[in-house]
């Protein structure tokens, strides 16, 4: 496992999950989501797309990295109110709601959003329901959404899901980092 000292944390919020051992849960792994980040500010894309938020540190992590860009748009997906909740009381207790970085958390599922939605992001970061027809659908859809030169990222490909072989039949590649619990990793695609 990676030691929590090699990671730029984003906020000290982030890093205090982090302690109280809440990234266990199903939480992406930091250094994925450090990855994460640093692909968003290589990629220069200042919209972004999350497919699911979980407890929203993959959330913190994106809006501290559009924050560092110089601003930007975030806009999340979650289909759990419980976990929309959680996700708006870190962004507000990390202050990310800024002039600069606008954050919109929607409640919906992913499916029906990409299939009515108006959104042409430039960075997507697809980690909700795990199931390889799901991701499948939503990557079909997401695609032709994408700005030119954008990026999906996807997490969870490394491990027993079958989400590798998704990713690879999107034009992607799996890169197999440590995991916490059974599945892990970091999906790129680069359109």
């Amino acid at each position: 496992m990676i030691p929590a000292s090699a990671i730029n944390w984003p906020h000290p919020l982030v890093k205090q999950a982090w302690d109280d051992d809440v990234y266990p849960s199903g939480v992406t792994e930091p250094w994925v989501q450090q990855a994460v980040a640093a692909l968003l500010v290589a990629s220069g894309q200042t919209s972004v797309l999350e497919l699911g938020s979980y407890l929203g540190l993959t959330t913190a992590w994106l809006a501290c990295a559009l924050q560092r860009m110089g601003g930007g748009i975030l806009t999340t997906v979650e289909l759990e109110p419980e976990r929309i909740h959680h996700t708006m009381t870190l962004l507000a207790e990390i202050e990310i709601d800024t002039p600069d970085v606008e954050v919109e958390v929607l409640c919906s599922d992913t499916i029906l959003l990409l299939q009515r939605t108006g959104l042409r992001p430039g960075f997507a970061w697809v980690d909700d329901d795990h199931t390889p027809a799901h991701v499948d659908e939503e990557l079909t859809l997401l695609r032709p959404l994408m700005k030119p030169g954008g990026l999906i990222c996807m997490h969870d490909v490394h491990g027993p899901l079958g989400l590798d072989a998704v990713c690879e039949r999107h034009g992607g590649y799996v890169l197999r980092f440590p995991v916490l619990g059974p599945a892990g990793g970091l999906g790129v695609i680069q359109l």
